[in-house]
C-alpha cells in the first residue's frame, strides 16, 4: 500500500471511533470480547469499502493534513516524535469532525427529516416519558453521527468528481448499498 494510503487509513481508522465513541472514549474502553471483535470487522470493512468506492470514482483524497504524515508510519523514529504528530492527527481530525459537524447543522431540515423517519418506527405512546426522552436522544445521536460520516467520507468524494455518470455504474451502486449497510452496522456500537 503506498504510504500516503497508509496514512489516510490510520487518519480514517481513528476518525471512525472519534465519531462513535467521542473524544474522551476508545472502543477498547467501552466494548469487550465478541462486541470489541465485531467492532473492529465491521470498522475494516468499511474503511475497505469505502477505499473501493473511492478507486471506482477514480477518486484520490486530499492530504492536506498540517501534521508530519511520513512520522506516523515510520518505526524507525523515535516515541517523542510520534506522540507529537499523533496528537497532531487527533488535532486535524477534531477539526474535521467540527468542520462537519457544523455542515450536518446547516441542513437541519435534512437532520430533522432523518431523525423523524428513525422515530417513526418506534412506538413512545407505550413508553414513560424518561424512556422516550432516551430513545429520542439516541435516534437524534445517531442521525447526527450518521451524517458526520457522510460528510467526512462522501461529500469530498461526490463534490470532487466531475463525471456524475461514474455514479450510475453498477459496482458504484453496489458500493453505496454496502457503504449504508456497513455505516448502520458502526452505528449500532453507540448504544453501549
Amino acid at each position: 500500500m503506498k504510504e500516503k494510503y497508509r496514512r489516510l487509513l490510520l487518519e480514517r481508522w481513528v476518525l471512525i471511533d472519534r465519531v462513535i465513541f467521542g473524544e474522551e472514549k476508545t472502543p477498547g474502553d467501552l466494548l469487550k470480547g465478541k462486541r470489541y471483535k465485531d467492532y473492529l470487522s465491521s470498522k475494516g470493512a468499511f474503511l475497505s469499502n469505502i477505499f473501493e468506492m473511492y478507486s471506482v470514482l477514480d477518486y484520490e483524497p486530499l492530504f492536506d493534513a498540517g501534521y508530519q504524515e511520513n512520522k506516523l508510519i515510520n518505526s524507525g523514529e523515535n516515541d517523542e516524535v510520534l506522540k507529537e504528530n499523533f496528537e497532531e492527527m487527533k488535532n486535524y481530525l477534531d477539526d474535521m469532525i467540527e468542520v462537519s459537524s457544523d455542515k450536518v447543522l446547516e441542513e437541519e431540515d435534512k437532520l430533522c427529516e432523518e431523525i423523524k423517519n428513525n422515530l417513526r418506527d418506534i412506538n413512545l405512546t407505550e413508553s414513560s416519558k424518561e424512556e422516550s426522552d432516551k430513545i429520542i436522544s439516541c435516534a437524534t445521536n445517531k442521525c447526527f453521527k450518521s451524517r458526520i460520516l457522510d460528510e467526512v467520507f462522501l461529500t469530498p468524494c461526490i463534490e470532487a468528481i466531475s463525471d456524475k455518470d461514474k455514479f450510475n455504474s453498477w459496482k458504484f451502486k453496489i458500493l453505496n448499498g454496502s457503504y449504508a449497510s456497513f455505516k448502520r452496522y458502526i452505528l449500532e456500537f453507540l448504544n453501549v
